[in-house]
């Protein structure tokens, strides 16, 4: 068993530091998989043995270990404290097993880190976003691109994108105004850059 899983708890999207207060805010997800040596199939590979790795889930497809699957954690480097944790993303927390439980979000189980981005930490946000498939409709497809508080991690504002994100946003200034930018694409869909603004 692997976990937190195999793009770990904290290292594929990576972190992100504001370098005014000195508070590290990193993005972690709890995706346990299953890892066994196998056979490989029939001329794919010279080895004699190669990995399978496999998402493990529990009964009814929810996940084994409790939340949150998915976080967003604020930490103090001068004193080494958290400052805050939030669930990022609904996760499970709407799945016909548990919905008669109101629950809040439990952080997002999609098993994809590459759809899943990093932060951009600016003067009084962080930005970041997840993809929109999730354990309800498999079929969802694009991203929510979110806008969070970075001194309290509330969610401000979510814009959804009909497209793949990936990779860490981006900012930048043009003629006074602030954009941010986000790499799109992979897989089924084209590449682009996603370019953001708030209106005039």
């Amino acid at each position: 068993m692997l976990c937190r899983g195999p793009g770990g708890g904290a290292n594929f999207p990576g972190a992100s530091v504001d370098p005014e207060t000195g508070i590290l805010y990193i993005p972690s997800a709890t995706r346990p998989h299953g890892m066994s040596l196998i056979a490989p199939p029939e001329g794919t590979s010279d080895w004699p043995f190669v990995i399978q790795m496999e998402r493990q889930v529990g009964p009814f497809g929810l996940p084994l270990l409790k939340p949150p699957y998915r976080r967003i954690t604020a930490i103090d480097l001068n004193t080494g404290n958290h400052v805050w944790q939030i669930p990022f993303g609904m996760g499970p927390a709407n799945h016909p097993m548990l919905e008669h439980l109101d629950l809040p979000p439990l952080g997002s189980v999609y098993d994809d880190v590459v759809a899943e981005g990093g932060i951009l930490v600016t003067k009084t946000l962080l930005v970041s976003f997840l993809a929109q498939k999730d354990e309800i409709d498999p079929q969802a497809h694009g991203s929510i691109l979110v806008a969070l508080d970075k001194n309290t991690g509330e969610t401000l504002a979510e814009v959804l994108v009909d497209q793949r994100l990936h990779g860490p946003p981006m900012s930048y200034m043009h003629e006074g105004r602030q954009y941010i930018a986000v790499a799109g694409g992979g897989r089924d869909n084209d590449d682009e850059l996603l370019v953001f603004s708030l209106p005039d």
